[in-house]
């Protein structure tokens, strides 16, 4: 989402930048020296500002949209980055879940190993408690 308001951003701002190329802006009048005869208020002239040459005009939007390119490529490089310390943590997690079902598998052995001991001991107490039970 935030990429897109930037670049909506950028694309405004150039807009705006390249548009004061475009429109005629006249600047404020320069005194000229008036002939000998004539009011100095009467003989000011015009000076418009000159527009960008063409060439002037393609070098300033090759270098936005190198800028652009510029952002574009530190964008792509950060989600790449994300991407992979993703993949990475991924693969990291894979390696503790087989290690957990490894150790699961292990500790049911346990329990089976003590219940099996368990009712060993139980059987040994009855055949003992039956053989005390004859004499």
């Amino acid at each position: 989402m935030t990429v897109k308001i930037a670049k909506l951003f950028i694309g405004a701002s150039v807009a705006l930048s390249l548009s004061a190329f475009a429109l005629p802006v006249p600047a404020s009048y320069t005194p000229v020296e008036a002939p000998a005869g004539q009011s100095s208020s009467v003989s000011k002239s015009p000076v418009l500002v000159q527009y960008a040459q063409e060439e002037e005009h393609h070098e300033l939007k090759n270098k936005v949209e190198g800028t652009i390119n510029e952002g574009e490529n530190e964008v792509r490089g950060a989600k790449d980055a994300v991407k992979a310390q993703h993949e990475a943590h991924e693969a990291n997690e894979s390696m503790h879940e087989g290690v957990a079902d490894k150790t699961e598998s292990q500790v049911d052995e346990l329990k089976d190993e003590a219940r099996d001991a368990k009712n060993a001991v139980k059987a040994q107490h009855r055949a003992h408690e039956a053989a005390e039970g004859e004499r």
